[in-house]
């Protein structure tokens, strides 16, 4: 997903990067994920803010908080950054499922050397 923002007649790109460089940005997330997603966009002041500040930050601080709240469309950047949180939970998870598949095999492949050496 690419969201488009154009202020003061320049246009700026939002483009979707890998989990990896998003790091940076995992703790200014908590907020947003309280939003109301679903319902009467009953978006508080605060989770706005808070995704002002991502889409600020994803632009190198080229872009101020202001700018983006009184140019963007809402809806788009609420989409944008509830991608990115996805893919941080999602890249968090494949790594916890990538050490266990790691830990059992390594278990079953002792265990399998024990019976072995025991037969």
């Amino acid at each position: 997903m690419n969201v488009t923002l154009i202020i003061n007649d320049k246009e700026y790109v939002l483009k979707k990067l890998s989990p990896k460089k998003y790091k940076r940005f995992r703790d200014m997330l908590g907020k947003v994920g309280d939003m109301d997603l679903f319902g009467a966009n009953n978006y508080t002041d605060e989770a706005l803010d808070e995704v002002f500040m991502v889409v600020s930050n994803l632009f190198n601080g080229e872009l101020s908080v202001e700018e983006i709240d009184e140019n963007a469309d809402i809806t788009d950047l609420i989409a944008f950054v509830r991608e990115v949180q996805f893919d941080i939970e999602k890249g968090a998870a494949d790594r916890i499922n990538k050490m266990y598949q790691d830990f059992f095999q390594k278990s079953a492949e002792a265990l399998a050397q024990k019976i072995s050496n025991n037969s």
